[in-house]
C-alpha cells in the first residue's frame, strides 16, 4: 500500500492487469489495497500524462522584464519609483523594490546622514591628528 495519493509503477501495472482480466474496481482495490478513489482516477486518466503544476501565484514579472529593469537601475542608476514611471511596468513600487533588492547583481548600501564639515571643524580634526599622530596605538 503507498503512502501517498501517487500510485507507483508496479501498483499501476497491477491495475492495468487486473482491469485486462475485466475485474471491477471494488475487486481491484481489496486486491491492491489502495482506495477506491485512487484506482478509479488511475483507471479513467491512465492514458493522460500528468505534468506537475506550478505552485502559487504566476509572477507578475517575467524572467526578461526582470533582467531589463536590473540593466535599466544600474546603468542609469536611476531609483526603483523612476525605473517604475519610464518603464511603464504596470505593477507596484513595492514589487519593483523587491525584484531589485532579491537580485543578486545589484548592492544597497545606506550612508549615514550628517551635516558637512565646515572649516573649523576641518581644523579642530587636523589640530587633533596632529597632536596624538605620536601616541602608542590603544591596547
Amino acid at each position: 500500500m503507498g503512502a501517498d495519493n501517487n500510485l507507483t509503477p508496479e501498483e499501476k501495472y497491477a491495475i492495468d492487469v487486473l482491469a485486462d482480466k475485466n475485474l471491477s474496481c471494488q475487486e481491484i482495490v481489496v486486491s491492491i489495497e489502495r482506495s477506491k478513489s485512487a484506482v478509479a482516477r488511475y483507471l479513467k486518466n491512465k492514458n493522460v500524462i500528468c505534468v506537475a503544476k506550478l505552485q502559487g501565484r504566476p509572477r507578475k514579472l517575467t524572467p526578461h522584464t526582470v533582467r531589463a529593469v536590473v540593466k535599466t537601475v544600474r546603468e542609469e542608476k536611476m531609483t526603483a519609483q523612476k525605473a517604475l514611471t519610464t518603464m511603464g511596468l504596470g505593477v507596484s513600487l513595492r514589487t519593483v523594490q523587491r525584484t531589485l533588492f532579491q537580485n543578486e547583481h545589484m548592492t544597497f548600501g545606506h550612508l549615514k546622514v550628517r551635516p558637512f564639515l565646515n572649516a573649523d571643524h576641518i581644523r579642530e580634526k587636523f589640530r587633533w591628528a596632529k597632536n596624538h599622530r605620536d601616541h602608542p596605538a590603544s591596547k
